[in-house]
Order: structure tokens, then sequence, then C-alpha cells
């Protein structure tokens, strides 16, 4: 039997889209989600950052109900919605301690909106699972569907906990030891890489398209001539190593078919030109 951590409190509608050429029709739909929680992380994960001092803003959502999508694909809208009066919690997954109020020693919840609100307040990592569970209809739906969820029974209540988890990431300020750098791929039209390495805390933080952070994964043997990570945001690579020594570096790409990618690592100008 699993343990739940916290109650919270809330209801919220998801958009779902189907490909173009979709016939018109029904589907069961399950899923539980973190708002907010969109950084790309180790393994099939999301997750959401801040630095010890930050305010954190997240929501809980879910849709579990009945999607109608239209002829020829595009947006569905949820019909019906199995859950009419929600309560939210989150577990931990086997072996994590996800202590949310060590990392959050306020936390204020709307019970209207589904929002957890706090402050930071020391480095951590934080793996949770949120579920909803309906009070007035305590066994859900098991039929056919499009299921992202999963069924948790704790204390005589039966709960619908997100597949995957979400890590919440607590950073220690920004530490004058990180190196900033900017990596130029081989024979590829591919827009350089940015990056930090943050030695201090242990992460890999990956630059999106728009400047925003938008990967961050663990580093592996952070003392080593050669250091790695799992993956880079939107690329399906599985697995990178970076040669410190000259600043060369290798991501292997889930399909094995595909060739390597390669570049070269060199540490960003800490003064702005303009």
């Amino acid at each position: 039997m699993r343990t739940l951590n916290a109650i919270l409190g809330a209801a919220a509608i998801a958009a779902a889209t189907f490909p173009c050429g979709a016939k018109a029709g029904e589907l069961h739909s399950s899923r539980v989600f973190v708002l907010g929680a969109n950084i790309a992380t180790d393994g099939p994960l999301t997750a959401f950052v801040a630095h010890v001092g930050e305010s954190v803003h997240l929501s809980i959502k879910y849709e579990i109900g009945t999607l109608s999508y239209p002829d020829g694909g595009g947006t569905a809208t949820l019909e019906s919605n199995d859950f009419t009066n929600p309560e939210y919690g989150y577990f931990c997954p086997p072996d994590e301690t996800c202590d949310m109020t060590a990392a959050l020693p306020v936390i204020m919840l709307d019970p209207a909106s589904g929002r957890i609100i706090g402050r930071a307040d020391k480095p951590g990592r934080f793996i949770f699972s949120p579920a909803v569970r309906d009070r007035d209809n305590g066994e859900p739906y098991r039929g056919k569907g499009a299921w992202d969820t999963l069924f948790v029974t704790s204390e005589g209540k039966t709960w619908s906990e997100a597949k995957y988890p979400v890590v919440l990431i607590v950073l220690p300020p920004p530490d004058p030891g990180n190196v900033d750098l900017q990596c130029t791929f081989d024979g590829a039209s591919r827009a350089p890489l940015l990056l930090t390495l943050d030695f201090k805390a242990g992460y890999a933080e990956i630059l999106g398209d728009d400047g925003k952070l938008g990967g961050i994964y663990q580093l592996n043997n952070p003392d080593s001539d050669v250091i790695g990570w799992s993956s880079l945001p939107k690329t399906g690579v599985n697995g990178v190593a970076l040669n410190r020594t000259n600043g060369s570096l290798t991501a292997n790409f889930y399909d094995v078919s595909k060739a390597a990618l390669t570049a070269h690592c060199a540490k960003r100008s800490t003064k702005r030109e303009f």
C-alpha cells in the first residue's frame, strides 16, 4: 500500500490535440500533471527548477473523462468529467523521499485553483507523483482509453496517480565556479548549444531556443576528465560525453542507426558585447 503524503484541492481541464486526418469520435482520457513543471530532465520526467530563496508556483491539474475530437483532427474538448468533487494528493515513488515541506517551508494552497505556492529554502531534489480522486465516486472508470495514470489504493481510497513523477529541483545560488559553454556542432545545421556546468550542484543546465532553461541533467563523473549526462532537450539523445581536456562533445541517439552528434565546446565570455 502506498502512503499519501499531502492532500491538495483543485480542478482543471486541459486540451488535447489529434493528428490531421483523424476521424471524429470520442476517447476516454486519464492524466494528472503539474502545470509549470515543463523542463526536460533525466528519464521520462519533467522538472520545475528554482534557486534557493526564490518563490515556487505550481498547479496540480487533471483531465479524466471523455474527450470528443473533431473530424480531420485538431483540438479535443472534454465532453464529460468523471471527477466532479476532486481531492488531490501526491505520492512518493518507491525508495524516494519527497517531503516537499523540506524545500517549501511555507505552503499556501488555493483550493479553487490547485496552486501550490511556497519558497525554496534549501537545495535538493524532490520527486513526487501527483494524484487525484473523486470524493463522491470512490471507484473510477477502468475501461478502454488513453491511460497516463495508475490506480493506487491508500487508506481504503482509490487514487488516479500520474504514471511518471515530477521533479522539483532546488539549486543553490549561482556559484562563481559554474562554467558557461558554447558548443558548435560539426557538419550539422544545428544552432550552437549553450549550457552551464554547475559542479557544485551537480547538474548540466541546457538553455533552450528561447534563452530559458530547457533541460537539466545530473552530471556523471563530475571530477573526471570526461564528464557526462543523460540527454539533450528535444533531440532523442541517449547519453552525452564531454571531454574537459579538449572540449570535445559526443551525443548518442536512442536510435542507434543515427550517427552520433559531435561538437566542440568552449567557454563563453562573461562580458557582454552589447
